[in-house]
């Protein structure tokens, strides 16, 4: 059993290799890269990492290999990777103003000089946007700031504006263009545009927009869709910690389940594993569509915090449960912490609770009960019998 054990621990940390072609840098020098640029007449892009930083490896392995990111930027710039801190790095990094990682400039190559410029961990939408916004006459920053210089106050200029900053996690500055734009007329929240930021970059209720939301929820969900204006009032809600708060929002997929982590969060704090595992199985009937965020916020409550320590059997139970729902149940199969917290919390197990461990490997009674990189909802190929020639 415990051999089993061990490899399944060794499984757990597999993964099926990403086939399709993601963003490729190109292996020259600057003086190579400009010529290159300009016979090609496309811009320059530099990612500028360092090998200590952390959000520089995520967009490396996360974002850099989709195919989308790898199409677009293929397609558009001349690509390549500077380590900012080695010495012919360093001088680049500083020509053009680099001071935080990672960060991303785009050079035009006639010139080698910048004509946007970002930085910050990415999602691969934003990452998107932002290489569209170099290669874009209106949306690019160097033209932006000269705007906001020059005193602009059009719409388009103070969304693009709102819409880069934000991207690039300047949000007080972002929230000001934002909201200067929304005075204007026909810029509410029934303006396509301005539903498209609100549900991208504001998560607080105390936003004009979010109370808005919250007194029409029928309105928009007319002009949106249900899906889009639930998924908007659970981020709205999901930090909310009094109980009655939630109680008196709009009915929305996941409020139940907002009201039974409360619930659960107050028995934990008084040790009564137990009970909280019971309210634990009803939290798992209460998920519906919201296993992305439910298995977000299990991620930093299973985590093993003293591995030499000894927790009670009944913790240590209840963890596992969560834990192991967690890791089968995640949308994205391919995140790493999930099934790294479940595999720490596998080896923890084996290393405290040995009568535990012949159970690590049940089905467990909720959700998922196949543990599989698979993605959810992918059905299975049909077992086909083979025909037998005569």
């Amino acid at each position: 059993m415990m051999k089993k054990i061990f490899l399944f621990i060794a499984l757990l940390f597999s993964t099926i290799a990403y086939a399709g072609a993601g963003l490729h840098f190109e292996q020259l020098s600057w003086s190579e890269a400009v010529q290159k640029a300009k016979k090609e007449r496309k811009l320059i892009f530099i990612d500028f990492y360092t090998q200590w930083c952390g959000p520089c490896r995520a967009m490396a392995d996360e974002v850099f290999v989709t195919r989308a990111v790898g199409d677009f930027y293929n397609s558009h710039f001349i690509n390549l990777k500077i380590d900012a801190e080695t010495p012919d790095g360093a001088v680049i990094a500083k020509k053009y103003g680099v001071s935080v990682y990672p960060s991303f400039a785009y050079i035009d190559p006639t010139t080698e000089n910048l004509v946007h410029f970002s930085t910050s961990r990415q999602d691969e939408d934003i990452f998107l946007y932002t290489g569209a916004a170099a290669i874009s006459k209106d949306k690019n920053s160097v033209f932006l700031y000269q705007q906001d210089k020059a005193g602009a106050q059009d719409a388009d200029f103070l969304f693009n504006m709102a819409y880069y900053l934000s991207s690039i996690y300047q949000r007080d500055e972002a929230d000001k263009k934002f909201n200067q734009l929304i005075q204007q007329k026909g810029f509410d929240l029934g303006n396509p545009k301005i539903w498209e930021y609100y549900i991208r970059f504001i998560k607080t209720r105390q936003h004009p927009l979010s109370e808005e939301l919250t007194r029409n929820p029928a309105k928009y969900t007319t002009l949106y869709g249900k899906e889009a204006v639930e998924d908007q009032l659970y981020a709205l809600y999901r930090w909310e910690r009094n109980p009655g708060a939630i109680m008196k929002a709009p009915d929305f997929e996941g409020r139940k389940l907002l009201l039974g982590k409360l619930r659960f969060d107050e028995v934990m704090k008084t040790g009564d594993y137990a009970q909280a595992a019971i309210l634990a199985d009803s939290m798992f009937l209460q998920v519906g569509n919201r296993k992305k965020e439910f298995c977000a916020d299990l991620d930093f409550l299973v985590r093993v915090r003293d591995e030499n320590e000894a927790m009670p059997d009944a913790q240590l139970a209840l963890l596992m449960k969560l834990a192991q729902y967690a890791a089968y149940n995640v949308p994205d199969r391919y995140n790493g912490s999930t099934h790294f917290n479940y595999a720490k919390l596998l080896e923890y197990t084996i290393r405290h609770n040995g009568a535990q461990a012949a159970s690590l490997i049940a089905k467990p009674a909720g959700g998922v009960t196949e543990y599989t990189l698979r993605p959810q909802g992918l059905a299975t190929k049909p077992v086909r019998n083979k025909v037998t020639k005569k």
